[in-house]
């Protein structure tokens, strides 16, 4: 079998395509698999020497509906998958379909509120930004639909902020066959917002949850203090200005409470906005430490954190709205600039330790969300991919 996954920045092959690759082959020995990317945004060798045997690596360069579908006939794809619903992630999933190509959406974080993004996100993004119009006239192309029509509905979708039910939108023709998710939730979610039925989603859990039976045994990290980065600043969400006043605050607070400070970053994170952090301070990509205190803003990491404390502390950054289900799991919210509450609620948290009946309650209400009664997320999501298909008329050409 051949399984091709699209991931629109390089990097992206390294997290949730390489960590399904155990389950895969686990199921399916004889897997070939291929890589399609669309951005270089670090470096090659490393991913290079991380893949599979029997795995192809391939950027996509040319953005036409001609090179496009050669490439995925070429590859004699049985599955392809995509990581979200983004436009190029639409392109590839209206390619396949056109092919006859079972395709497959697996959720790879949260969705939040529609959020208009910093002026100079498309400024310094130029370049990205016409990649995505050209995808959008080359899926506009596949699907045989008015090229403007549908770069129209696209900005009233992802600029403009429409919801899908309230514009015209070739739902069917670019939506991925079948949609892997987190929790119950999610099927809501994409079903009102892309039109999928409930029938082409299934729960497969959080991949973040895969270890939480080791986290759970682990020993406490005592006296520390674990912030949880998101991109904010990287993805044009938030003025670097405001981030960095964040970390100025977060760092003279904890400093104060007399903790230590842990990070556990985003594999994207820009590692100078964390210059001014004190002395000791442990910064990491892969590590999740077991912390008392836990800071963040709306990770879907913070989930993962419930098993393991109750002492959550929110940031509220103006006009970014922290979605329920997380903004549920809190102890307490602060603003990004109250630097004195902040140092209060961290010798507070430390003082009066963790409230077993607070976690407990915690996981019982994120479990809609992020479903922790599925043992091995990954491993799930994996035979999913492999077996989906094997009884519809989609068929594969061959069977693991």
């Amino acid at each position: 079998m051949v399984v091709g996954f699209f991931e629109l920045r390089l990097s992206g092959i390294m997290r949730f395509p390489l960590w399904l690759q155990p389950g895969l082959v686990a199921n399916c020995p004889d897997l070939k698999t291929v890589y399609f990317y669309e951005q270089l945004d670090c470096d090659i060798d490393e991913v290079i020497s991380q893949l599979p045997r029997d795995s192809r690596l391939i950027k996509i360069t040319k953005i036409s509906k001609r090179e496009i579908l050669e490439l995925l006939q070429h590859e004699k794809l049985d599955r392809l998958v995509v990581m979200a619903q983004r436009i190029p992630d639409s392109c590839l999933v209206s390619a396949a379909k056109s092919l006859s190509i079972p395709t497959i959406m697996y959720q790879h974080g949260l969705y939040i509120p529609f959020m208009k993004r910093q002026g100079s996100l498309f400024v310094t993004n130029l370049i990205k930004a016409f990649r995505f119009l050209k995808y959008a006239l080359v899926t506009a192309n596949i699907i045989s639909v008015s090229r403007s029509w549908l770069v129209v509905q696209y900005i009233r979708m992802f600029i403009v902020g429409h919801p899908f039910r309230h514009i015209e939108f070739p739902a069917d023709a670019v939506n991925a066959d079948t949609v892997l998710v987190y929790g119950d939730h999610w099927k809501e979610y994409h079903t009102e917002n892309f039109g999928y039925s409930a029938d082409q989603q299934h729960i497969v859990g959080g991949p973040d949850f895969v270890d939480i039976n080791e986290l759970q045994s682990e020993d406490m990290v005592s006296n520390s203090v674990c912030y949880i980065a998101q991109t904010l600043v990287e993805d044009g969400r938030l003025p670097r200005s405001s981030m960095l006043a964040f970390i100025s605050n977060l760092s003279n607070a904890v400093a104060q409470s007399g903790l230590h400070l842990q990070v556990r970053l985003h594999p994207r994170s820009d590692l100078s906005l964390y210059d001014q952090l004190p002395a000791g301070t442990v910064l990491s990509k892969t590590e999740f430490p077991k912390n008392t205190v836990y800071i963040g803003h709306y990770s879907s990491i913070l989930a993962k954190a419930t098993f393991c404390s109750n002492n959550i502390i929110l940031i509220d950054f103006p006009e970014h709205v922290i979605p329920n289900y997380i903004s549920m799991l809190a102890k307490v919210r602060l603003d990004y600039d109250d630097q004195a509450r902040l140092a209060s609620e961290l010798v507070s948290a430390a003082d009066n330790g963790i409230d077993q009946g607070e976690v407990s309650v915690n996981i019982d209400k994120q479990n809609r969300y992020f479903d922790s009664s599925i043992n091995n997320p990954l491993d799930t999501a994996a035979i999913k991919i492999l077996n989906l298909f094997e009884q519809t008329k989609l068929g594969a050409k061959e069977s693991c």
